[in-house]
């Protein structure tokens, strides 16, 4: 019995996050061979990012009650100041993709060559948010809210903490362009979500910080193209060495990305703080 549950008859974290992975595949599966038969393309059947993710996405929130029949605010999803807390987010991701981009540019590494101020009228500009958004919403309900909520019943912090910023990263393995420095700094990028998801209590600031994260990288600098090919208001050249610019993958795989990501992440647990009146690592277990 100790095989599936713990010493305080909980279910095993693990065997919650493998049903999880279980769940996501049979889901994605379903909708790609029903959309197979509708159309009888079946070329791209896992390349439906505007179906796929909202799927994901409820898919989670649905097992997550179905398992603990708990409410959604377990997972971080509280009502109270989702706005504000969503803005600040993003405005901090903002402001670590511009600093990024200033230093590359300052230093050489980046070359401006267009400035396209008209495509803010462009409705591709547009799609490329809405895409960000799923995939925000997505992976910060897996890997922040799901994935923390459910190691909880690890009680140990560390484990928390270092093992969902794995998880994150390995969502990330098979992105274009990969290399292991900008591997290692999704996970990097992963413990600043963990730490911003812990010191406000919330998931909506992690949300926020992954859209414009991305939407910045990808529609605004125009050097981050692994979910599509966007067009963006500012058009650029990478030179330098790969290792600091981070080469065909974009700027936030390189060096620069590091120490940046590396500031923020230290403003973040010592700069916060700790708002315990929602979600903790030390209470409100799943079970």
């Amino acid at each position: 019995m100790l095989l599936f549950k713990n010493k305080y008859d909980e279910i095993r974290s693990g065997w919650v996050l493998l049903l999880a992975g279980i769940v996501l595949f049979i889901a994605l599966t379903l909708v790609a061979l029903t959309t197979s038969l509708i159309t009888g393309d079946g070329a791209n059947l896992f390349n439906q990012p505007f179906v796929d993710y909202p799927l994901m996405t409820v898919c989670l929130l649905l097992l997550f009650w179905a398992i603990y029949k708990r409410p959604l605010n377990q997972m971080g999803f509280y009502a109270n100041g989702w706005v504000k807390q969503l803005a600040a987010g993003g405005l901090f991701g903002i402001i670590l993709t511009t600093s990024i981009f200033v230093i590359a540019l300052l230093s050489g590494f980046v070359q401006i060559t267009a400035v396209n101020l008209g495509y803010f009228t462009y409705s591709l500009l547009w799609v490329g948010l809405l895409l960000y958004i799923g995939v925000g919403f997505f992976e910060e309900t897996f890997a922040r809210g799901f994935v923390m909520t459910v190691l909880k019943t690890t009680r140990n912090k560390w484990v928390v903490v270092i093992l969902s910023s794995l998880i994150f990263g390995l969502l990330h393995i098979a992105a274009p362009n990969i290399t292991p420095l900008s591997l290692a700094n999704i996970t990097l990028i992963g413990i600043l979500l963990v730490y911003l998801f812990i010191k406000t209590g919330r998931l909506w600031a992690s949300i926020g910080f992954h859209i414009t994260w991305n939407f910045a990288f990808g529609n605004i600098f125009g050097t981050f193209t692994n979910y599509i090919a966007p067009i963006s208001i500012i058009q650029t050249e990478t030179m330098g060495l790969e290792w600091l610019t981070g080469g065909h993958f974009g700027l936030g795989g390189g060096a620069i990305g590091t120490i940046v990501v590396l500031l923020g992440l230290l403003y973040v647990h010592f700069g916060i703080e700790h708002n315990k009146n929602f979600w903790q690592i030390s209470s409100d277990l799943p079970l």
